[in-house]
């Protein structure tokens, strides 16, 4: 079985395809990269195969890790999540039109595409500061005069979700078209912004700066 990490081949004890996950996760981590694709024979392993892979003799010919810097990766996530952002611009005004008109389910129904990807951001943002090993609540960001932007768009959005549950416990659809329609439309502004410069500095900084002290 031929197993390697970017090209570059890496040596099994056996043929297995624990053995080829151990090595591949380790020569990863002395190389500072983070793998986010794993190729057998040419297709993505997902599922079961990756959380409990078999240490027994397997039929794979070839096992490819795929890797990528943590900054890279992050940097790549924030853009992603940026445009999730910005599509939410046409979707929440759409919900908006329809609880507005009478249509409340079909836009609660819709609502819950919107928590998912207010979600995906906040765990976005969480999850690469953490690998960077660097606080982005805490941090300025070039070409935003304000003081800790991301802290404050994170404390915007908290805020918005919680008056957007309260109105959903009381039925209030006036409070829950305001927040949406008003609160929320601001925030993917600000977000929009506020991510691309995140992921513009993390682009712009040297290797080392994103290392654990």
């Amino acid at each position: 079985m031929r197993v390697d990490l970017d090209g570059h081949l890496l040596e099994l004890p056996r043929p297995t395809l624990a053995e080829a996950l151990r090595a591949g996760i380790t020569e990863a981590d002395r190389r500072g990269v983070v793998i986010v694709t794993v190729l057998a024979d040419g297709k993505p392993l997902q599922g079961p195969e990756l959380e409990q892979p078999s240490d027994e003799p397997c039929s794979y010919q070839t096992i490819s890790f795929l890797a990528a810097t943590p900054a890279s990766l992050v940097e790549r996530s924030l853009r992603d999540a940026a445009a999730a952002v910005q599509e939410l611009g046409s979707l929440q005004p759409r919900v908006v039109e329809l609880i507005s008109s009478g249509e409340t389910q079909q836009g609660l129904e819709q609502l819950q595409s919107i928590f998912a990807t207010w979600s995906a951001v906040r765990d976005v943002v969480e999850r690469g500061g953490r690998l960077l090993h660097q606080d982005f609540l805490a941090i300025d960001l070039a070409g935003i005069d304000a003081k800790a932007p991301v802290q404050a768009c994170m404390n915007g959005l908290s805020s918005s979700l919680v008056q957007i549950k309260t109105a959903l416990s009381n039925q209030d659809w006036s409070l829950l078209i305001d927040v949406i329609g008003y609160e929320l439309d601001g925030l993917a502004r600000d977000w929009n912004m506020v991510l691309g410069a995140l992921a513009d500095q993390v682009a712009r900084s040297s290797p080392g700066e994103w290392k654990e002290p």
